[in-house]
């Protein structure tokens, strides 16, 4: 990835890479467009001391991801201009935890306490900055963390751009469990044992015309055999040898939660954001 030069500013204005958890939050921003059973939208306003305002942004379909930097104001209300993000994501025995640098901004027009988003820069993630991942008792943290982290995300980045490039999966799926229903007996039939029966029957409702199990060409890889003629069937020359061992599996195992705020990310900031109405809500002093 490359390194954009808004960052270099933006790293001057902080000895710490996301400063924000310990300033005052001044005043959020809400989503007027509710996410049944799981909120809305919410930029934090934050301040500390006499340096410039900070903003956090987090939505409920990207979640484990905040978008964290500047908050510039103007005459008609304030821009938001994104320099860095952080992704997070757990299952029962580990974690995926990263900062990358980032660019974009969203614009937010003033009227009364509401304002009208749309816009600004084209989003962008640049490099990583941190990383580290725990896999039961071991953590792998410094440059083997941040590596181990930028490749997870590039691989399921890659992933989300064949998908819906490719394979034509729409831009956006604001339910996690959509998204489940299309990745999963579709990537992953090999799987299929061992989600538990009610989550099984639903995943797997479908026949998937694609996999013949009497195909004798088999790979191990994370605790399953993976049928490599399948994987020639529907994924490109790059992505064959991810699926065949296991590192797809084991990716979407570890970061579920990450695939699905990867696929919504961008067009969350570039497009959903557009025209949206926001109200805002100051703090008490």
């Amino acid at each position: 990835m490359k390194i954009h030069p808004k960052i270099i500013t933006a790293l001057l204005i902080s000895a710490c890479l996301f400063p924000l958890s310990c300033a005052t939050v001044s005043g959020r921003l809400q989503s007027a467009e509710r996410t049944a059973g799981k909120g809305s939208a919410q930029l934090l306003l934050i301040k500390e001391n006499a340096q410039q305002a900070q903003g956090e942004l987090t939505a409920p379909f990207i979640p484990g991801i905040t978008l964290y930097g500047e908050i510039d104001e103007t005459a008609e209300g304030f821009s938001f201009l994104i320099t860095g993000i952080h992704m997070f994501a757990n299952w029962p025995q580990g974690w995926t935890d990263g900062k990358y640098e980032a660019s974009g901004s969203i614009l937010f027009r003033r009227d009364g306490d509401q304002y009208t988003a749309s816009t600004g820069e084209t989003f962008e993630i640049w490099d990583i900055s941190q990383g580290e991942i725990r896999y039961y008792d071991t953590f792998f943290r410094n440059d083997e963390g941040l590596w181990k982290v930028k490749n997870r995300i590039d691989r399921i980045i890659e992933l989300i751009r064949f998908l819906k490039e490719e394979k034509e999966f729409p831009s956006f799926l604001p339910d996690q469990n959509d998204l489940s229903l299309r990745i999963v007996p579709f990537l992953f039939p090999e799987g299929k044992k061992t989600f538990k029966r009610k989550e099984r029957k639903l995943l797997f409702s479908e026949v998937n015309t694609l996999y013949n199990e009497s195909e004798e060409e088999y790979a191990e890889g994370a605790g399953l055999k993976w049928n490599t003629v399948y994987s020639g069937k529907i994924l490109p020359e790059n992505l064959r040898p991810l699926r065949d061992s296991g590192t797809l599996w084991r990716d979407y195992e570890e970061a579920r939660q990450l695939f699905f705020s990867l696929y919504n990310l961008e067009y969350f900031t570039d497009h959903w954001t557009e025209g949206k109405v926001f109200t805002m809500e100051r703090s008490r002093k």
